[in-house]
């Protein structure tokens, strides 16, 4: 080979790898973005009186199920609208839910690949399967108006190592994984966690008569052959509640005695 091709081919190669170089510390627009969101808010502002749907779900590994609860605002007041529009009274829980997406300002940018939902925790419970490893399955919420058009989503991961209250999220539909200050024990589907253990709103102090609740018996019971004259009560159980540290609990429960329906057990 004469020294005019070596030369030729030396050009080549110094230009294929100043070309790479080039390519390694370019400022592509995707880097450029990423960078931009750190320190802005993930979400535009929006107010509570915007917020009309409330949608949690999450995957229970304890039992294996893909966990639901949604919430409609009905006027001034949440329901559950599975539960026959059961109130939701926990009104300190909604309140917080409802501006869980204000102010959530981005820490750092953590991940542009997919690959990664696994490894952070955001992989969508809706996608599980058998396949799936559930501890990579993240809380989903979503925020919705009166057209049941979504104000704001976000798929809540694995806690930050070493950094307390902070959690990895990523926005569904969307690759990239972020770092935020984000509480998730808003972010629960039980039932129960959403109304008051006072359903009855009985009073558990005196009122200004003196009067106070003491005690109150509860008899479940089923009716068979409600259709003839003589129809048999079959007893589930009975409860007795009665206010503790100012609120209910249920201070015994029994259940009836086999063919013995006026004696009772513990």
């Amino acid at each position: 080979m004469n020294s005019a091709n070596r030369l030729t081919l030396l050009m080549l190669a110094l230009a294929i790898a100043a070309m790479v170089i080039a390519m390694a510390y370019y400022p592509w627009a995707e880097l450029a973005e990423a960078d931009a969101a750190v320190g802005k808010p993930l979400f535009e502002e929006y107010s509570a009186d915007q917020v009309r749907g409330i949608d949690i779900t999450e995957f229970d590994s304890d039992r294996g199920t893909l966990n639901r609860i949604q919430l409609a605002r009905r006027a001034d007041k949440w329901v559950v609208p599975a539960r026959q529009d059961f109130i939701a009274t926990n009104s300190q829980l909604t309140g917080t839910v409802v501006n869980a997406f204000n102010d959530r300002t981005v820490f750092e940018v953590i991940s542009e690949n997919q690959q990664d939902h696994i490894k952070f925790g955001v992989v969508d419970p809706a996608e599980y399967t058998v396949d799936i490893n559930v501890a990579s399955l993240g809380r989903k919420l979503v925020l919705s108006d009166r057209n049941n058009k979504s104000i704001a989503s976000l798929i809540v991961g694995s806690a930050v190592k070493n950094s307390p209250g902070k959690r990895y999220v990523r926005v569904p539909g969307k690759p990239r994984v972020y770092m935020i200050d984000f509480e998730d024990g808003m972010l629960t589907t039980e039932f129960a966690f959403w109304v008051s253990p006072n359903a009855l709103q009985l009073k558990t102090q005196p009122d200004t008569d003196g009067l106070q609740f003491r005690s109150l018996q509860i008899d479940n019971f089923q009716i068979d052959n409600i259709a003839v004259d003589d129809p048999k009560k079959k007893w589930n159980y009975r409860a007795t509640i009665q206010p503790v540290a100012n609120q209910l609990a249920v201070e015994s429960l029994s259940i009836p005695m086999p063919d013995q329906p006026n004696e009772w057990k513990p």
